[in-house]
């Protein structure tokens, strides 16, 4: 099969997830934990290494069976990955609350931050991480789990609700403060882009893009980071001298499409449109993509990714996927690859290459 187009996600194919995965266990910690929020610790802006991977087992798990979890099951996004965290504790928490009907109202409502110290007044928060694996019933899928959430607020607290979801004002809030620790804050949070890693390294990558441009092979993102985390890094690469940014779909164009056509949202990994928003470029509007007639049937566009949500994606859009072993799971992931039908199955980015020999 000759492609004529490849697309790449970024996480775990062009850069390592840790920083990504540490940010993620830092804002819940600190949404969770720390006394600037639900918690009765100091907050910890900027841990060491040893004090990050600490935080980290607490909140992920020992082996990251949370992180497991979640991306075995398509949820890909850090931003929902921290909201579904924080709001599981918040509810099962609520659960243990004296006044019952103050409970109800609050998630009737709608939890926002500026409720959180109500609720610590009222409730002596304690962590649930440790159940979160066992409380979501089996055989959920990505774009249920944000509002299984309600679920919980109906069997824990007795609240009839569709407040908690990716459109929630509380879900807005927890992505921002993500955005603190991964950013920085211009204060004490330091921020994660200069700690970025890449997995192979710079200039070989740069030598495959530049080798697949010279054949005129198309080439494209679709990644789950916002435009800045996801330009910045990618520029210091020299990733940008063989990517045009038309072509470059990220968390931050994914928001703008749901904002344009509500109806359509949530349209973050699996769903396909940010492959799709690269793969057609600057031309069409988000809501005339979102018309176009799917799967595409094109098996000369290649996805290149690491998860089970860009597999998912890809056979959504219809187009042909190589999966990288260089994702959290690593080697691990050959067998779910395998399972799904990947149509080939790579060491890593480099050997893209090889499909085109």
């Amino acid at each position: 099969m000759k492609y004529t187009t490849v697309l790449f996600d970024v996480d775990g194919v062009m850069l390592g997830e840790d920083t990504y995965f540490n940010a993620t266990s830092q804002t819940v910690h600190e949404l969770i934990v720390t006394e600037r929020f639900l918690g009765q610790s100091p907050s910890e802006p900027n841990p060491d290494k040893q004090r990050v991977a600490e935080i980290r087992r607490h909140v992920l798990g020992d082996r990251d069976e949370v992180l497991d979890f979640l991306k075995g099951r398509g949820v890909n996004s850090n931003w929902d990955m921290v909201y579904l965290l924080t709001v599981h504790t918040l509810l099962r928490n609520l659960k243990e609350a004296t006044d019952k009907e103050w409970a109800r109202e609050l998630c009737r409502r709608g939890v926002t931050l500026a409720d959180f110290a109500e609720i610590k007044r009222n409730v002596a928060i304690t962590p649930s991480f440790e159940y979160f694996t066992a409380d979501f019933p089996a055989g959920l899928e990505k774009h249920q789990f944000l509002q299984y959430l309600n679920q919980f607020a109906k069997e824990w607290v007795g609240a009839d609700t569709q407040y908690f979801g990716r459109s929630s004002q509380l879900w807005e809030e927890t992505r921002q403060i993500f955005q603190e620790f991964y950013l920085g804050d211009g204060k004490q949070k330091p921020g994660y882009l200069d700690r970025e890693e890449p997995i192979v390294p710079g200039e070989e990558l740069q030598a495959l893009l530049k080798w697949l441009a010279e054949k005129g092979v198309v080439l494209g993102i679709g990644t789950g980071r916002p435009t800045t985390e996801t330009l910045i890094p990618l520029g210091a690469l020299g990733v940008l001298n063989y990517i045009s940014k038309e072509r470059i779909a990220t968390a931050s164009t994914v928001l703008e499409a749901e904002e344009e056509v509500p109806a359509a949202a949530p349209l973050a990994k699996p769903h396909p449109f940010s492959y799709l928003r690269a793969l057609r470029g600057a031309g069409p509007s988000h809501a005339e993509l979102l018309q176009e007639k799917l799967p595409l049937e094109r098996p000369d566009v290649l996805v290149v990714g690491d998860s089970l949500a860009d597999l998912l994606a890809a056979r959504a859009l219809g187009v042909s996927f190589a999966a990288t072993l260089t994702g959290h799971e690593g080697e691990r992931a050959r067998s779910m690859f395998e399972a799904h039908g990947a149509d080939h199955i790579l060491k890593d980015v480099r050997e893209v290459a090889s499909l085109f020999e």
